[in-house]
């Protein structure tokens, strides 16, 4: 079993599922609605949506947590589950957005295959936002452990980095109640140049570089996140 299954079906949504959506929530939707720009009459697609704050599920417990959480919104999102190396959906969309979703895959092509789909997913000139972790400042200031706490749950995280390419391993202790189960969490960490790369290599035009949604100035060394709107080249 990859660790994805184990980590996503569990772990995740103990350590990061935030309710339904918050007033902040739909702020960063409002923002990501105006980066895109979309069609009117065009699909959006939200691949890795997590627990469905912001609208292919990579779970099957988050997904039936997204369609809850979808349930009391204004309109009637469609929920899927699919290998986002292999979307199962045709080309037609007006915008994506791929939201701390990449880098999980034990090869580089495999995190690149998750561009190259929405490529072919996406109209010419569709738009894709993209976030990722900062891995600069995260190098610079590592942080072999740390504890947090998510109600009556208590996380006990190790990091360790591998090298070429730069990756970061998470081992999880998750103490609760009923006892202790460990899980695995494995990201490969970008700096701004190599995914503007990966994006060019997908036969995208990176038109916008940001710390977040609302437009702030990215800080390599400082922001924690870096947000790309790329557009589909024609």
């Amino acid at each position: 079993m990859h660790w994805t299954e184990r980590y996503f079906e569990n772990a995740y949504i103990k350590r990061w599922s935030s309710g339904p959506p918050s007033p902040a929530i739909h702020a960063e939707a409002a923002h990501l609605l105006v980066l895109l720009s979309p069609a009117p009459e065009l699909p959006l697609l939200d691949v890795g949506c997590g627990d469905g704050r912001y609208a292919l599920a990579p779970s099957r417990t988050l997904l039936q947590l997204a369609a809850r959480h979808g349930a009391a919104t204004s309109r009637s999102p469609r929920w899927v589950g699919g290998d986002m190396r292999g979307l199962p959906l045709a080309q037609g969309f007006g915008g994506a957005v791929l939201l701390d979703s990449i880098g999980f895959f034990d090869e580089d092509d495999e995190n690149a295959s998750v561009l190259r789909e929405l490529r072919r997913i996406l109209v010419p000139k569709g738009r894709l936002v993209i976030t990722v972790a900062n891995g600069t400042p995260i190098l610079a200031d590592f942080r072999p452990r740390d504890v947090e706490r998510r109600g009556a749950a208590v996380f006990e995280i190790e990091r360790t980095l591998q090298q070429r390419p730069t990756r970061l391993v998470e081992t999880i202790a998750v103490q609760e109640p009923s006892g202790i189960t460990h899980y695995e969490r494995r990201q490969r960490l970008y700096s701004r140049k190599e995914l503007t790369q990966l994006l060019e290599a997908s036969s995208f035009v990176v038109r916008e570089v940001s710390a977040d949604y609302a437009g702030r100035p990215f800080d390599e060394a400082a922001s924690s996140k870096v947000v790309l709107l790329a557009e589909a080249a024609a």
